[in-house]
């Protein structure tokens, strides 16, 4: 039990290297590129920090464990809303720009909701396989949007590629090191997980899902002390959109045939719509999510967590 828990602690030091890296670099993309802040949140840290929950679901999926593939998503989400959010105003309070975002906020708080419509309106409550086709279209119309929203400042310098290709790479070192101390977290997790005979359900909705997270969250928090507040809000919220619309129509593509569903994996969608509204009431009353609000959503996901745990166990 010892190595695996120091494999952690190393996978989260890397992590952290990664995420300052990835967002290093995405600050000198947008510069060069005259991109705005919010659009590489939105899309371009988005897709690299997602990378790890992509690549579980779609590895999973090819060798036929179905079982946490829902799940996964569900709990990344949710961990990325409580969490993300909740650690990054804990940090110093989270300013979020509802003028900038507010087409994004409705993508976000919707993705969850329409992975319940399908599900509950199926006669077997299972994910269709049909509906990689809708999420993706879903998804191609919110790269559109994202591409009509770049802002381009009026007095901008002139593209150095020197400084844009050292952007560049340093993003890809940022998504190279987030992807393997997620691999690092996420496997040592596993073991210690099936070591302590956890379902899949529950070891996708916790382990593997806050493990695949993780890149989301640091580098969210890493933009935030940066005083990079566009890319970490744009981050959270364009991987949340990401898991849905893109990783979730991978995956049914990849597996060919509808995604099986419990009264379990019901209730945690139920909890990612909740909480999603709960954060868009938040900046509603205020674009600065303070400290105790902060603390009030890392609260609900332990407590969530942990019900879900607690209540498998008694089942079981």
């Amino acid at each position: 039990m010892l190595i695996p828990l120091l494999v952690i602690i190393t996978g989260f030091v890397v992590l952290y290297y990664g995420a300052e890296w990835l967002v290093r670099g995405a600050v000198r993309i947008a510069a060069n590129l005259r991109i705005s802040r919010v659009v590489v949140g939105i899309v371009l840290v988005a897709f690299g920090t997602s990378s790890p929950e992509l690549f579980v679901n779609l590895v999973a999926a090819y060798e036929g464990h179905s079982g946490f593939l829902l799940s996964n998503v569900s709990g990344s989400n949710l961990a990325n809303i409580c969490i993300g959010f909740g650690g990054c105003a804990v940090i110093g309070g989270l300013v979020v720009a509802k003028k900038k975002f507010w087409i994004y906020l409705g993508y976000f708080s919707i993705a969850p909701l329409l992975v319940l419509l399908l599900v509950l309106t199926d006669a077997e409550q299972e994910l269709p396989f049909w509906s990689a086709g809708f999420f993706l279209l879903l998804f191609v119309t919110y790269l559109f949007v994202a591409k009509q929203r770049m802002e381009v400042p009026e007095k901008s310098e002139a593209i150095q590629k020197g400084k844009l290709i050292f952007g560049l790479l340093l993003f890809v070192i940022g998504c190279g090191a987030l992807y393997a101390g997620g691999e690092l977290v996420i496997q040592s997790a596993i073991g210690i997980g099936k070591h302590l005979g956890v379902s899949d359900t529950i070891l996708g909705l916790t382990i593997i899902a806050f493990g695949t997270s993780i890149p989301d969250v640091m580098a969210s928090i890493v933009a935030v002390k940066k005083g990079e507040n566009s890319i970490a809000v744009g981050n959270l919220l364009g991987s949340n959109i990401f898991n849905v619309l893109f990783i979730l129509s991978a995956t049914l593509l990849v597996l060919g045939e509808d995604l099986t569903t419990d009264q379990g994996i019901i209730v945690d969608y139920i909890m990612v719509g909740i909480c999603s509204f709960l954060f868009i009431a938040l900046i509603a009353f205020s674009e600065r999510i303070s400290r105790i609000n902060g603390l009030v959503l890392v609260a609900i996901y332990l407590l969530y967590i942990t019900y879900r745990v607690m209540s498998h166990t008694n089942i079981s």
